[in-house]
């Protein structure tokens, strides 16, 4: 019984370091935070994002309308060392935003425009300052975003436009946009820019056959929308949702 013990004792400690590996090579190799969507059909526009992550403390902050701007209210958390992050938003007139991280890729910088980080937060002001997809456009052509990125911006309006702006091929940015009318935009963690060009994880994949099939059916409803965020939810040792 003792050597069997022994045994087992040397074959846990071969393979842990091994799983700790896998595990990390996992979590910065591919990125996995974030399932977005925009759906709208006749009047009625549903955005839905599940947040994926670890953080533990969970924040609803309150930005009131003044002279600078829109009010709006943010979901974001707080970091161990204290620091706040707000990781998505929806403002006064319905312009709502989240984001999703993306492989790095190449930009040309334009360094004769504010960085986008500096300043004036670039997500602060389109949401102070933004109310259509058509203004946060305009908006985002005002700024330098460096000589990469790694994450791509999901902005949806009232009116059930959107876009995803993202590094583009050229190292221009990429502005993906939803079809008019009755249709659905959905953003994960690879490039959109890139959506034909790239492999598709499940729940890009599984967003858009439950989307199309809602369209068909015509149960277009929030419960819906619930029910494909839901059926999106990660549940893994490195990134889970923690909330829709």
């Amino acid at each position: 019984m003792k050597a069997i013990i022994l045994k087992a004792i040397r074959i846990a400690c071969l393979l842990l370091p091994l799983g700790f590996l896998v595990l990390y090579l996992n979590k910065i190799n591919t990125p996995s935070s974030c399932t977005i969507i925009t759906a709208s059909k006749g009047e009625e526009v549903f955005f839905g994002n599940n947040e994926d992550s670890h953080f533990e403390e969970l924040l609803l902050g309150f930005r009131s309308a003044n002279v600078n701007g829109y009010g709006s209210i943010l979901v974001g958390f707080r970091h161990p060392d204290g620091q706040i992050e707000f990781g998505g938003a929806m403002n006064e007139k319905g312009l709502a935003w989240d984001v999703n991280s993306t492989p790095n890729a190449n930009l040309n910088p334009n360094p004769e425009k504010p960085l986008h980080y500096f300043d004036d937060n670039y997500l602060g002001m389109i949401t102070r300052k933004a109310a259509t997809v058509e203004e946060v456009i305009r908006l985002t052509n005002l700024f330098n975003f460096g000589d990469s990125m790694n994450v791509q911006y999901h902005f949806a309006d009232s009116s059930g436009d959107a876009v995803v702006i993202s590094a583009g091929k050229d190292g221009e940015l990429a502005f993906t946009r939803k079809h008019p009318g009755g249709s659905f935009l959905v953003s994960t963690n690879f490039n959109l820019d890139l959506v034909d060009e790239v492999k598709h994880d499940w729940r890009f994949k599984t967003a858009n056959e439950y989307l199309n099939d809602m369209m068909a059916k015509d149960s277009f409803n929030a419960q819906s929308i619930s029910n494909i965020m839901e059926a999106v939810r990660l549940r893994t040792l490195t990134s889970f949702t923690m909330y829709t």
